[in-house]
């Protein structure tokens, strides 16, 4: 993992869960601070693409 993540791309769950051999529960609290620091936005508890430079873009599309 290169700790970068590209404006728009897919925050995962399972995919890190799996590579960082941990169980999802931790990536998923991850991912809620990261929704909370406005870094994600959820559109569904599947589905938190990364926010642009520019801010959170604007869902639904």
């Amino acid at each position: 993992m290169d700790h970068e993540i590209e404006p728009g791309a897919h925050v995962g769950i399972e995919s890190p869960a799996g590579t960082l051999d941990v169980s999802p529960t931790p990536v998923r609290e991850a991912r809620a601070r990261l929704e909370s620091d406005g870094l994600v936005t959820k559109r569904s508890a599947r589905d938190a693409p990364a926010a642009g430079a520019e801010g959170p873009p604007p869902w639904p599309r």
